[in-house]
């Protein structure tokens, strides 16, 4: 068997962050003032010299479609690469029915046209930086059809319930799968990185049509773990943090504003590829403060800004004070308001003087899209 791998970054297990995630889905949220989340896994990808990669979207297409537009941004070659959204319109919107299984049925187009010989499922709230052409190697050293990457974690009271947790064995053989109950600290967390060859696919496909209309991958893989032989791979990078709840998104963005962190997640030689947009500088006045933050392009900053991410367009009036806080693209922060533990959605107004929008690390205060305060 070849060495083509066709990437699926897989929305369908997508957790929802709150308001953030109302009109949009989790892999567009804006991250990191230029970013979308789903930026980091698909760079992973075009970076592993995976050049054809779907987006198995289960809802929420206008925001996805929208910000990959024609796949321009990870495309290393126009005549061989692509970056396609897959939606299965005729389960869209019945529940149960709208799977990955699913989608992977009505659009198995895609992989007949990619001609690869293992299909790689990553999700798109995991950042991680990992090279999947190492992945590949292990599972052909080891004689893997599926290969499933875990990671030691000592947090999983803090993580999200729910979330797969394995059992291996001393041959790394994933002899076990179960949700995070949250009742202890330490064990192996799936992160939901799966590389399989087509024909397991196909049978992984096979039993989930035999067991339950309303099967996933992860169901099969969950159900029948033992019969299947999944091996596991031990992720071993420098950075992994999962975006799976409101209060993760925020923390995990501002310690990114830590050089030596940062560092860990967005390295030299591994470029990060987004979208980018045609917009001047961000623009600082002689009257403003601003102090380990992150600053998107197009930016007016006239007043205080203090560990801090602004996306892009975003207006801060003389006198405003921001702390601690993320504020989406096109908001604007008149004179006299403070806002501190917040998270401002896209076109927010914070307009009356003397205004404090104050939230605590642990809970921090969100301002839905368009809002005017």
């Amino acid at each position: 068997m070849g060495n083509k791998i066709v990437g699926l970054v897989n929305l369908h297990h997508s957790p929802t962050l709150g308001g953030l995630t109302e009109r949009r889905c989790l892999a567009s949220v804006s991250f990191l003032s230029r970013y979308a989340l789903m930026d980091f896994t698909l760079s992973n990808m075009v970076n592993s010299d995976i050049d054809y990669i779907g987006v198995l979207a289960p809802d929420s297409i206008r925001s996805l479609t929208k910000h990959i537009g024609a796949g321009g941004p990870w495309m290393t070659n126009t005549k061989n690469s692509k970056v396609q959204v897959l939606y299965d319109e005729p389960h869209a919107h019945q529940l149960g029915y709208n799977s990955d299984v699913n989608n992977i049925r009505e659009n198995w187009w895609f992989l007949e046209e990619s001609r690869a010989d293992y299909v790689l499922f990553a999700p798109a709230h995991v950042l991680h930086i990992m090279d999947y052409r190492q992945l590949l190697s292990y599972a052909k050293a080891m004689g893997a059809r599926c290969t499933m990457v875990y990671a030691k974690v000592n947090d999983l009271d803090d993580e999200a319930r729910g979330g797969l947790l394995v059992d291996v064995d001393s041959q790394y053989n994933i002899t076990r799968m179960y949700a995070n109950r949250g009742d202890r600290s330490e064990g192996f967390a799936s992160l939901g990185i799966v590389l399989m060859d087509r024909s397991f696919l196909y049978q992984v496909m096979s039993l989930a049509q035999s067991s339950s209309s309303f099967f996933s991958i992860l169901d099969v893989l969950v159900t029948h773990c033992q019969e299947l032989g999944i091996k596991g791979y031990e992720y071993a990078g420098p950075y992994m943090r999962r975006i799976d709840t409101f209060s993760h998104y925020y923390r995990y963005s501002l310690e990114l504003l830590d050089p030596q962190l940062r560092r860990k997640l967005i390295q030299p030689g591994w470029p990060i590829y987004t979208k980018s947009y045609d917009t001047p500088p961000a623009f600082y006045a002689k009257t403003c403060e601003v102090r380990d933050s992150a600053i998107a392009n197009g930016c007016i900053i006239e007043g205080t800004v203090r560990h801090s991410i602004l996306g892009r367009d975003v207006v801060v009036e003389s006198g405003a004070v921001i702390e601690d806080s993320i504020i989406l693209s096109g908001s604007r922060i008149c004179a006299g308001a403070q806002v501190r533990c917040a998270v401002l959605d896209k076109d927010c107004s914070v307009v009356t003087a003397g205004l404090h929008i104050e939230g605590t690390p642990a809970a921090p205060a969100f301002i839905k899209r368009g809002d005017r305060v």
